[in-house]
């Protein structure tokens, strides 16, 4: 039988490391087993009388990586693969910081290997949409481009999952324990299978209804498709349904947009980190991953984790910082030309205004690091 407590070290380093989103700590799991299950073999040197090349430079193993965190909703509904979730992961291994960068859903970018502008949920989609004949572009690889170009960095890899998959792991987790942001209630959460209800309506009054009404103003004369959700800000110890649904709830009268569900899907990622640092918890491990890997798709080999295994330094200090695009510091809400809600740079900053924004806040977060560390010295320096 594996001993989990043998490992805890490394599988600290998997969980702070790839925690931050259940998917991606969870892969971390296949890349130790790759690592451990086969011995790694040096060839042989050979004498060689060819000219010796110029060595490339070695790249440094500890340099910031960007990892695209993507969650869609899967299933045969249309938009299934529009990711609801985009979270830009960046680790800092020098500074042992993870930061979150979460990228509302509505944005407005452009698309150049599409040849379209479209919001910035629709790039992962694009690449299973076979009538545009993208060759070999996969939704993977567009998302990743798309978010690059949004925030002038490189992205070099991406973890896609679907709710489902991710609500069935939670629930292996025995539920999560997070922090609510604020209290909120929503009268109109959806409930899955009854999209299309009549709730007990005639024909003529839905045909009365759809000649006055239209989209969600239409949608909420439907009251028996929808369940009422109340959260309470603070502690709260969610199943994974209750999870799911915190982080997917989009009708708040208060906390409906999607910059507070950014905050609600930050605490919860922070609030799986804490759990899958849980050693009772690890044991279950094993069938977390296989249910995630049911439909997580992803350009991480194991042979890559294997290296961040060996190379990232002292998980336990790593921490974890969010930030959000808002309408308060760079965003303002606009229509596109076919009439869909959108969101685009204030004309004031334009993208490279947005970028270094993101880069200001980065560059507070490492001189909040430095000085924290000296002053931290100079207290053992004194004998503090």
């Amino acid at each position: 039988m594996f001993d989990w407590t043998q490992r805890l070290t490394r599988w600290q380093l998997g969980l702070i490391i790839g925690g931050f989103c259940l998917s991606l700590g969870l892969w971390f799991w296949l890349g130790w087993l790759q690592l451990h299950r086969f011995q790694i073999k040096t060839p042989s040197q050979t004498t060689s009388t060819s000219i010796t090349p110029t060595p490339s430079p070695t790249p440094d193993p500890l340099a910031p990586i960007n990892v695209a965190l993507l969650g869609f909703g899967g299933g045969s509904h249309q938009g299934g693969l529009l990711t609801d979730t985009i979270i830009v992961a960046k680790i800092k291994p020098k500074l042992h910081q993870v930061l979150l960068i979460s990228i509302p859903r509505d944005l407005w970018v452009e698309i150049p290997e599409a040849s379209l502008s479209a919001k910035i949920n629709s790039a992962y989609a694009l690449g299973f949409d076979t009538r545009r004949h993208l060759d070999q572009i996969t939704g993977g690889k567009l998302a990743k481009t798309t978010l690059g170009q949004v925030l002038n960095q490189p992205i070099a890899y991406y973890a896609a999952v679907s709710f489902s998959s991710f609500e069935n792991a939670i629930d292996s987790l025995g539920g999560v324990t997070l922090k609510v942001p604020m209290s909120f209630t929503d009268e109109f959460y959806p409930i899955e299978g009854k999209e299309t209800e009549s709730c007990d309506k005639s024909e003529a009054e839905i045909a009365a209804l759809s000649a006055t009404l239209s989209g969600f103003s239409l949608e909420k004369q439907f009251g028996c498709r929808y369940e009422k959700l109340e959260f309470t800000a603070g502690t709260q110890t969610l199943d994974a349904a209750a999870a799911l649904k915190f982080v997917r709830s989009r009708h708040s009268d208060t906390a409906g947009n999607d910059f507070n569900r950014s905050l609600r899907q930050q605490a919860l990622i922070q609030g799986i980190v804490q759990k899958l640092l849980t050693p009772s918890v690890w044991p279950k491990l094993p069938k977390l991953a296989s249910q995630i890997l049911k439909s997580l798709d992803s350009d991480i080999t194991a042979d890559q984790i294997g290296q961040w295994l060996l190379t990232f330094p002292n998980p336990q200090q790593y921490k974890l910082h969010s930030f959000n695009f808002n309408l308060e510091n760079s965003l303002v809400a606009s229509h596109s030309a076919d009439g869909q809600y959108i969101l685009v740079p204030k004309p004031e900053l334009g993208w490279s205004g947005l970028q270094q924004i993101v880069s200001d806040w980065e560059m507070a977060i490492a001189t909040q690091a430095s000085q924290a560390s000296q002053a931290s010295q100079s207290a053992i320096q004194s004998g503090i």
